[in-house]
């Protein structure tokens, strides 16, 4: 099976710590003390990816995104929740912009975009830190 969370969801998380609940939740990290080998996995690809991302925004000057999410998707089996996986083991997560339709030129960039990212990025790397300790 498969959650489904709704955008009042999303919207309802207005403090720092329940958005990172809510991303240890999606990344199943609150296991009762199983084994999260899996999520860090994905979260260290998740934010390899996002890294990406964040690269080209520092570098970009003219272009500016209204309403343009980012989409996490991955997929996890309950045997990949029950064993030991090693990077290869496991289907690669999904990262990726979405939603183009209000881009527009804009002298400097979006310097709104990319404090989002940033702050999305390092919320990404606090959940892996709680996971490595």
């Amino acid at each position: 099976g498969y959650r489904y969370w709704n955008k009042s969801f999303g919207v309802s998380l207005t403090k720092r710590e329940e958005v990172l609940d809510a991303l240890m939740v999606f990344f199943n990290c609150k296991r009762n003390g199983g084994d999260v080998s899996y999520a860090k996995l994905i979260l260290v690809e998740m934010v390899s990816e996002l890294k990406k991302i964040k690269a080209w925004f520092e570098m970009n000057t003219t272009l500016a995104f209204y309403a343009s999410s980012i989409l996490m998707v991955y997929e996890v089996s309950n045997e990949a929740l029950s064993s030991e996986l090693k990077k290869g083991e496991c289907e690669d997560p999904i990262l990726k912009m979405i939603d183009f339709a209000h881009v527009c030129r804009q002298e400097g960039g979006d310097g709104g975009y990319l404090k989002g990212i940033s702050n999305l990025l390092a919320m990404l790397e606090e959940v892996l830190e709680k996971l490595r300790v």
